[in-house]
């Protein structure tokens, strides 16, 4: 299901490490070789020139990109089309997985990461939340005409779907209770 589809791509996008280091910067910056931040003038890269600008700065080697705000799917798919012609090793380095999940749909964001791995290229983060678990609920609200009324889907059903599916505990909060959740918290 999408559903399902969309929490794997979620999930996905927790598995990068988090990287150690001291990188506090309110800019985008980069770092040629393990050298001195370069900074530059933007915190969120969003479009093609953000990308130019931040690929202008790059030297022969390894570099890291360290975006302390948002990317953006436009950003993300320059910068893998740029690296199609380039054999530059980059380490983006963001602030953490919400910089991805908070800019633009998840599923089209993942093809884009899995392209830019496979080009050489590292994903890591400053900090990331632990995923913990996944709660599911079967009940969605169904627009009829100019009214909504409450429909569910099969919550066994997804409920397989997502454990099949998903390496991260999967509880359905109104039928499992919710201490064995909240266990996996403390």
């Amino acid at each position: 299901s999408f559903l399902t589809a969309e929490m794997k791509a979620i999930e996905f996008l927790f598995y990068p490490p988090v990287v150690s280091g001291d990188y506090i910067s309110e800019t985008v910056s980069v770092i040629r070789n393990d050298e001195i931040p370069a900074p530059l003038p933007f915190r969120s890269v969003i479009d093609d020139e953000d990308v130019n600008l931040i690929y202008s700065q790059l030297s022969a080697g390894t570099n890291k990109i360290i975006i302390p705000g948002l990317i953006s799917k436009q950003a993300l798919q320059h910068s893998d089309n740029i690296l199609l012609n380039k054999p530059e090793k980059i380490q983006f380095v963001l602030a953490s997985p919400f910089a991805l999940l908070l800019s633009e749909n998840v599923m089209g964001i993942v093809p884009l990461i899995e392209s830019l791995i496979e080009k050489g290229s590292t994903i890591s983060y400053l900090r990331k939340p632990q995923l913990s678990g996944v709660t599911v609920n079967p009940f969605y609200p169904l627009y009829e005409g100019e009214r909504f009324s409450a429909a569910y889907i099969d919550k066994n059903k997804l409920m397989l779907e997502m454990k099949e599916s998903l390496t991260t505990p999967v509880f359905n909060v109104m039928e499992d209770g919710g201490e064995a959740l909240f266990e996996l918290c403390q």
